[in-house]
């Protein structure tokens, strides 16, 4: 049976980045595995289907995400983690788009217990997938569909020599906290504070000994990966800057405009005129903006290819 026709196979590669070129100075040598938890239903983006298997350019985005981490030869394997009536929706995708280092296993009720049937799994190896159980794992979302060989690179090396290590970016807004009452409490600093992102990398016994560990509310109410190895492991992340591609589908407005840009051509020819990853990075700009036809959103997708320094989060 031939494999489908990969009608963006741009959109797993970095933008700016050629994917046959080997990034980065060093050599993976030992077992990486990787968790994508995509059990979430989409609540953000008021889509009756989850995010994670909207369709884009005739392709499910979670697919993607699985391909970006499929085309890195060094990881062994990739535990998808669904919610119960999403697994024989996952199974179809990784049968039909011939995802061969896929498994896909039931999650739980919230992010960190699907993470921590994830990590399990990993001690479960099946005949078709994986080789045992891996030296590091690294953690992503199954939204965040731009990652490349480098960034997993440095992740797996940084988790490898400290026991765990995630992507941060810089924040873009100042947080601020507020009364009971709704009034302004107080602000941070914004140039002390960083977002953590996605990837993050653990050696597999410090990710493991912290989900066996650590308490339900934690595993209910907890989101930070981190958190929990610095707390019940006393293993202190090794923290890397990430590049500005690291975003993660949340709302509405995102998946239409990306779907609406999946249509378009620019007739741009400069040579500062980003390729169609790039293009699509670009509509993390226009989070929450409204268009009110093509040519609206075309203009404004073309002056962005041409500033200077486009800040994208």
């Amino acid at each position: 049976m031939e494999r489908p026709a990969d009608p963006g196979a741009s959109l797993a590669r970095l933008p700016g980045k050629d994917p046959h070129n080997n990034p980065g100075d060093v050599s993976v040598d030992f077992p990486v595995s990787v968790v994508l938890p995509a059990g979430g239903t989409g609540e953000r983006t008021g889509l009756q289907t989850p995010k994670q298997f909207c369709g884009l350019m005739g392709r499910p985005l979670i697919s993607y995400t699985a391909q970006a981490f499929e085309r890195v030869s060094w990881i062994q394997c990739v535990v998808v983690v669904v919610a119960t009536e999403s697994l024989a929706l996952m199974r179809d995708i990784a049968q039909r788009y011939r995802h061969s280092k896929v498994r896909v296993v039931p999650g739980g009720s919230t992010r960190h217990r699907s993470i921590r049937r994830g990590v399990q799994a990993l001690r479960e190896p099946e005949e078709q997938v994986g080789a045992g159980t891996p030296k590091v794992v690294i953690i992503h979302d199954a939204v965040r569909p731009f990652v490349d060989e480098d960034m997993l690179s440095k992740i797996a090396m940084a988790a490898k020599e400290h026991g765990a290590a995630g992507a941060i970016r810089p924040l873009v807004s100042t947080v601020i906290a507020t009364t009971s009452e709704g009034y302004l409490d107080h602000s941070l600093e914004r140039a002390k504070y960083r977002a953590s992102e996605m990837p993050q990398g653990f050696t597999y016994e410090v990710i493991h000994q912290a989900y066996q560990k650590c308490t339900d509310y934690d595993l209910d109410y907890g989101t930070e990966c981190l958190h929990l190895a610095l707390q019940y492991c006393g293993t202190n992340a090794k923290l890397i800057e990430g590049p500005p591609t690291l975003w993660k589908v949340s709302h509405r407005t995102t998946v239409r405009m990306r779907h609406l840009h999946s249509k378009l051509t620019f007739p741009c020819r400069s040579r500062r005129a980003p390729h169609l990853p790039r293009l699509i990075a670009l509509l993390l700009t226009a989070e929450g903006r409204k268009f009110k036809n093509q040519m609206q959103y075309r203009q404004f997708a073309c002056r962005e290819h041409f500033r200077q320094k486009v800040h994208l989060h």
